[in-house]
């Protein structure tokens, strides 16, 4: 095995208070700062494996990368991406690129096509695509199976009838859902005249589309559904209701194929909880970017439908189905939850995020000796 090369990374300490760490200052050097609270000890340990793979440095000459310390959502919250901006170019200036963490569900316009700095985000869009983004996994908190089973996949055995599963936001009221849309029409116009920095990449609420595509298939007497269509925005996957949190998993767990489709933003968290818990995700592909995609072959690993061929989504469900012995059903499962946990995982991602960045260092390098 090869040994783990540390990069030593600049950062600075200044750019905010300390009661701002707890939801903005990014994991790998949450490790070594905390999170600004008292009860820091009790979560300590669960961040001490970024220490093997990042060392911090406030020296800026003799670092290899520079992390922006903040997410860069504290920055436009704080009207503070001035000093975002003045981080990247003292980087530049000595020939380190700056990696920027970006959370939420929406793009920032803040120096999108900069050979200077590179975003660490959960979307992108494959027909826009931009060399200096990395996509990360959602954040799925906890690894669900020391969670929610007895520490290993659950192995379901292969049905004649497959069970497609889903259990999230379908419906809104009408009164919510016209406030909704009048509110992202007044989003995209402060963005058009640049007035935020925020960008919806959609007037329409996207759970208009994928409760479309449930009633199809519950239409379907060759497919079993297991549905709980819910009105409000995401009570299964925040945890703080510990019986809809239940719910949800066991749903994941219950079905065959989870009904993985983009929500606000062109993601789905859905999409990482059915691949941790040994699941195979019915992943509907809406121009999308995933993880590590020069190593992994995504369609591989899912039941891909492509948005374009929603028509025909019954047909393509029972065609992949019908296509899989029980041996293969079986080990699918089983190479779901190995691909979470070698690349999607916290210390998975972490780890090939190390290797990028060392590959980036050494391209660098290479480029600057010709």
């Amino acid at each position: 095995m090869n040994k783990i090369k540390k990069i030593n990374v600049y950062t600075v300490k200044n750019h905010s208070n300390s009661d701002m760490w707890l939801k903005f200052l990014i994991h790998p050097i949450k490790s070594y700062w905390g999170d600004g609270t008292k009860e820091w000890k009790i979560y300590a340990s669960e961040f001490l494996f970024y220490k093997k793979y990042f060392e911090l440095s406030q020296d800026v000459k003799n670092s290899d990368a520079a992390f922006l310390p903040l997410t860069l959502n504290y920055y436009v919250k704080m009207s503070k991406l001035h000093i975002a901006k003045e981080f990247i170019f003292n980087s530049r200036d000595n020939n380190l690129k700056t990696y920027i963490w970006v959370e939420g569900d929406h793009e920032i316009n803040f120096m999108k096509n900069s050979k200077d700095c590179i975003f660490i985000q959960y979307f992108g869009f494959k027909s826009d695509l931009k060399t200096n983004e990395i996509i990360k996994p959602g954040d799925l908190k906890k690894d669900l199976l020391l969670s929610f089973t007895e520490k290993k996949v659950k192995i379901r055995k292969k049905n004649k009838i497959p069970v497609v599963g889903f259990d999230g936001l379908a419906s809104y009221p009408p009164h919510k859902l016209m406030n909704l849309i009048f509110k992202n029409i007044f989003s995209k116009v402060m963005y058009k005249i640049n007035l935020k920095k925020i960008n919806r990449d959609h007037i329409f609420p996207k759970f208009l589309l994928r409760k479309k595509i449930l009633n199809s298939l519950d239409k379907n007497k060759n497919i079993k559904t297991n549905f709980n269509m819910r009105s409000t925005f995401a009570v299964g996957s925040l945890g703080s209701n510990k019986q809809l949190r239940f719910e949800f998993i066991r749903n994941i767990l219950s079905s065959d194929y989870t009904l993985c489709f983009r929500g606000s933003g062109n993601y789905s968290l859905r999409f990482y909880e059915t691949l941790c818990l040994g699941r195979i995700p019915l992943f509907i592909n809406t121009d999308c970017k995933l993880p590590f995609e020069d190593k992994i072959n995504w369609r591989d690993i899912c039941l891909w439908v492509e948005f374009k061929d929603i028509n025909y989504l019954s047909d393509i469900i029972l065609d992949y189905h019908s296509s899989l012995s029980e041996k293969r059903f079986i080990d699918q499962q089983i190479y779901c939850r190995e691909i979470w946990n070698k690349y999607l995982s916290k210390r998975g991602f972490c780890e090939h995020l190390n290797k990028s960045i060392r590959n980036q260092i050494s391209f660098g390098n290479e480029k600057s000796y010709q």
